[in-house]
């Protein structure tokens, strides 16, 4: 028999390691230049980084910056791979928890993740200006590398004549084609959002002809959503997702979704140019396409860790992603350096398909994109699109098939059509108050629960309820039933007398 004190223990342990496993499913372990996967000696050589990049990406900076003079004349060597951890983390809350560390642990840069991430970490307190290293070599490097705006998007943050942070790459966001899928599918390859969200998109209730990523897992994803609600407006904005998720499936993270178009389970993808560069390498039917009614440039940012304790190494790996040398690594790993100059080094004239898309991303017209817009309502997007679209994504996409076949058919005109996706697709909160619950989902754990089932139900009960409405067995089933029970009736009746 097993006494209390054994059940007690067992316990113990049991909660002890569940609270282990909460805490790093916020926070990844440290990814060091070789793989390791021990926690490194906080010595004063240790950098600490949060990032949101790859590790083919990590690899490459680490290796270039401990070659290079940067590293060298402040004492790295090129054996000294153990101290540039690099911690990488997806979520909003573990980035606050980590950049929270103070003393030992304590992170000192902050890299990549897109301007909306930055920006809240800069409304948390949980970065400091670039300037507060002191280093005017630094400030000389940016000044020159860094132009002031990319097709009228600003690279770079300041706020009180500080530089809060700078953009590092960039980028521009579309979707990625995969060729022979589309001739397969008997569709047309596709240079707008608004016809992806067009009923011509649609295939089959089982075939998915677009793989969308699910914002909770993807900031690229999310950015696209956020352009399209932009460019278009909130409430045509909501229509056009919801009938591109009609058409498409939800794919989870961004690695998922690029692979979906790679892998031909999918005619197009949502992805950021990278990706569609990355996907034209590995799939020679893919090809990325910027659409011609609505993208945005985007300056993903480098920057300084509010409790940072590595002034002097920061400065060397931040000077040493600035340089020519340093910006040409974007260009091998199929992304678009801030700097030009990297297309002169010897690594940079070995891509002109990455040349190519660099010139087209500078002279395109994005929309005017407003970055204090897309973070004032950037939880309640992901939350509400996580909401309506994605959890109750089967309910969709029953209601989606039944209102494209009913047009195609002709029972019902492209008006009726239209009308009946406003109604669907309309948003249940204005934009003022998507601002207002954004403050509130952010600041309240069971607000966000609590909206986002209303949210959930009410979309579902859209859903559900179109497909009953047009529907013919719901009125047969209602004159069926009352039959019945007359019969019923009718027997009770004749056994009583």
């Amino acid at each position: 028999m097993v006494s209390h004190k054994n059940n007690n223990r067992i316990l113990f342990i049991s909660t002890l390691f569940t609270l282990f496993l909460l805490f790093f499913s916020q926070v990844a372990l440290p990814a060091t230049a070789s793989k390791s996967t021990i926690t490194p000696d906080q010595s004063p050589g240790v950098i600490n980084i949060i990032t949101r990049h790859e590790s083919g990406i990590l690899d490459s900076f680490a290796e270039g910056f401990l070659a290079s003079s940067f590293a060298q004349d402040i004492g790295y060597t090129t054996s000294d791979k153990n101290k540039i951890v690099f911690w990488t983390v997806q979520t909003t809350q573990g980035w606050q928890t980590a950049l929270g560390r103070t003393g030992e642990g304590a992170m000192d840069l902050a890299w990549g993740g897109g301007p909306p991430l930055f920006d809240s970490m800069i409304e948390a307190n949980l970065l400091q200006p670039i300037n507060n290293l002191n280093d005017q070599d630094l400030m000389n490097l940016i000044d020159a590398q860094v132009p002031t705006e990319v097709a009228g998007v600003e690279m770079t943050k300041i706020s009180n004549s500080d530089l809060m942070w700078a953009a590092n790459v960039i980028s521009s966001f579309g979707f990625t084609v995969n060729n022979k899928v589309l001739a397969d599918f008997g569709l047309e390859k596709p240079s707008t959002w608004e016809e992806l969200a067009s009923p011509d998109f649609f295939v089959d209730e089982n075939i998915a002809s677009i793989a969308m990523g699910n914002p909770p897992e993807t900031t690229s994803n999310t950015r696209i959503y956020q352009i399209i609600l932009q460019q278009f407006g909130w409430e045509r904005g909501w229509e056009i997702l919801m009938s591109m998720a009609g058409n498409g499936a939800i794919f989870g993270g961004s690695l998922a979704t690029r692979a979906g178009v790679i892998q031909e389970q999918v005619a197009v993808s949502m992805t950021i140019d990278f990706y569609g560069v990355y996907a034209a390498t590995e799939c020679s039917d893919c090809e990325y396409v910027i659409p011609t009614d609505g993208t945005a440039i985007n300056g993903d940012p480098i920057a300084v860790a509010a409790n940072m304790i590595n002034p002097e190494a920061a400065a060397a790996f931040m000077k040493y992603t600035f340089s020519d040398e340093g910006q040409s690594l974007w260009i091998k790993n199929d992304r678009l350096p801030i700097a030009v100059g990297a297309f002169n080094t010897p690594l940079g004239q070995t891509r002109p398909d990455v040349a190519e898309l660099y010139n087209v991303t500078l002279t395109n017209q994005g929309i005017d994109f407003d970055d204090d817009l897309a973070l004032a309502t950037l939880e309640t997007t992901i939350e509400y699109f996580d909401s309506t679209i994605s959890d109750i994504h089967a309910d969709l996409k029953i209601v989606w098939s039944e209102l494209v076949n009913s047009f195609k058919d002709g029972t019902i005109t492209r008006a009726e059509f239209d009308a009946k996706v406003t109604e669907l697709a309309a948003p249940q909160l204005t934009l003022d108050e998507a601002k207002v619950a954004n403050t509130q989902i952010k600041s309240s754990a069971q607000y966000k629960v609590d909206i986002k089932n209303e949210w959930l139900e009410t979309a579902r009960t859209r859903y559900i309820g179109s497909s009953e409405d047009d529907s013919p067995f719901p009125a047969l089933w209602s004159f069926f039933s009352i039959v019945a029970i007359m019969m019923v009736i009718s027997i009770l009746r004749k056994k009583r007398t």
